[in-house]
């Protein structure tokens, strides 16, 4: 584990959490030429990570670990609700469905770990703004999931009528046709 002092003008404190030390240092070596992203820290093993983000409070967390899917899940769950940190994930060979469970799981972006300096930068850049960072593919099968998801409430809304309640003065059930009929 590395850690270094955070300054309070960064606008960018990163951890960066790979377990290649050839690739994290050298992806290191190209962020620190980043004016705006300074790396704190630098996390070997997922059980470093979150000792690391409570210690250094970062705004986001790269990750870039050899993890089993579960673990990996897992990892961006406590990271998601033990802190406010973003995460950004880097990962080759992932489908949208997994990219997706990613995202539910807390991930704010992934990136393919063999992606150009200037998309890993732009992903970095994209995720420190507040924004997600997904691939083309994924944004199209979020469109569609989300289509599907409003078709259903529409369909469950138009079927439903507000009756009022006899339970409590003031409030209202939601039936559904058949009940009322």
């Amino acid at each position: 584990m590395e850690v270094a002092s955070v300054t309070s003008n960064s606008s960018g404190p990163i951890i960066l959490a790979s377990d290649f030390p050839i690739f994290r240092d050298s992806l290191k070596t190209y962020l620190k030429q980043e004016t705006d992203i300074e790396i704190v820290g630098c996390a070997n093993t997922e059980q470093e990570v979150i000792p690391l983000l409570q210690s250094l409070q970062p705004k986001l967390v790269v990750l870039d670990l050899n993890l089993e899917w579960e673990a990996l899940c897992a990892l961006l769950h406590q990271i998601h609700t033990t802190s406010s940190v973003r995460s950004l994930v880097m990962s080759d060979g992932l489908d949208s469905g997994r990219v997706t469970q990613l995202i539910l799981h807390g991930a704010h972006g992934v990136v393919p770990s063999r992606t150009t300096r200037e998309l890993l930068t732009k992903s970095i850049h994209t995720v420190l703004a507040g924004g997600f960072w997904v691939s083309r593919a994924t944004v199209t099968d979020f469109v569609q999931l989300i289509r599907e998801s409003a078709s259903g409430m529409r369909v469950k809304i138009t079927d439903a009528k507000i009756e009022p309640a006899d339970i409590a003065p003031g409030s209202a059930q939601i039936k559904s046709d058949a009940e009322v009929a």
